[in-house]
């Protein structure tokens, strides 16, 4: 009875991380979508007026996905280390990360690689 409880819960925590991995899918598709509409020119915009500023170079792709994340899991500050350098932060997996990925400066790569949002 004990094991079947267990395998229960797991089943259970199993089926709520994966309806989790789904919400954060849709809502990327959601805010891709819409950030897609836009010029590059607006979404460099859009990450201007972000406190503090954010990474502006990059094709329209890489402007879109930096909206989209930070809309999603919140700006990047800047670098710990330096205090100049504008983080740049690369994910293992497209969705299910929770905004937990790789983080590096331009400025000071050997640096940042260890802070984590």
């Amino acid at each position: 009875a004990a094991a079947a409880a267990v395998v229960a819960a797991a089943a259970a925590k199993s089926n709520a991380a994966a309806a989790a991995v789904q919400d954060e899918a849709s809502r990327r598709d959601a805010y891709t979508a819409s950030f897609s509409a836009l010029s590059a020119a607006a979404l460099k915009e859009c990450l201007r007026a972000q406190k503090p500023d954010q990474l502006l170079g990059g094709n329209k792709k890489e402007l879109v996905d930096r909206c989209v994340d930070r809309k999603l899991y919140g700006n990047l500050p800047r670098c710990p280390a330096c205090g100049l350098g504008k983080l740049r932060v690369a994910y293992a997996l497209p969705v299910g990360h929770k905004g937990k990925g790789r983080i590096s400066c331009p400025r000071l790569p050997e640096i940042a690689r260890g802070y984590a949002r």
